[in-house]
């Protein structure tokens, strides 16, 4: 063997319980990074899994009588309500809880007799959950005397004036907007 081997061999030797735990510190540290790097992942994939989607549908009912208002969640997890608000146009709608809807309906409009308007409106308080895959009606629309012509109209007029803003979360409190326009 070659004298630099030798002496290489020598402090291998001398050394070896320092070398040895070392070694097991790299290891040790090697493996923390590892897990750390595996538990944040998890995290990532756990949010992911359960992110709620909350998407509107403004349409007309099956007999062509009535607009409605739908929400659905159509993503994975719950989506927890923090808050839900109602505008014409810029104008934030105030009353007590379906109330604005109907305020908002009132304002779009004005030359109906709210007497032959027909409204259901829901309105949702701070921490309901919307489950995935469930939907809800946030208004029904039936007005008498109109037409199905009358009805596609104020489906329009309701798009382009109408909007409902819903600010919920999951509940690994990750927060999300959802609104009519």
């Amino acid at each position: 063997m070659s004298p630099f081997l030798n002496e290489v061999w020598v402090w291998v030797t001398a050394h070896a319980a320092g070398l040895v735990a070392l070694s097991a510190l790299a290891t040790s540290v090697f493996a923390l990074v590892v897990s750390v790097g595996s538990l944040w992942q998890n995290r990532r994939h756990n949010i992911l899994s359960v992110r709620p989607d909350l998407v509107f549908k403004i349409h007309l009912s099956d007999n062509k009588e009535s607009v409605i208002i739908n929400v659905c969640n159509c993503g994975l997890g719950p989506a927890v309500i923090d808050c839900m608000e109602a505008y014409n146009g810029k104008e934030l709608m105030l009353g007590k809880y379906a109330e604005k809807i109907h305020n908002a309906v009132y304002k779009i409009f004005p030359n109906e007799n709210p007497n032959k308007m027909h409204l259901l409106a829901t309105w949702f308080a701070d921490g309901v959950t919307i489950l995935p895959n469930q939907s809800h009606d946030l208004l029904i629309m039936t007005v008498e005397e109109w037409t199905r012509s009358d009805y596609i109209g104020a489906a329009h007029e309701i798009l382009d004036k109408f909007n409902i803003i819903i600010k919920y979360k999951c509940f690994y409190d990750t927060k999300f907007i959802a609104n009519t326009q």
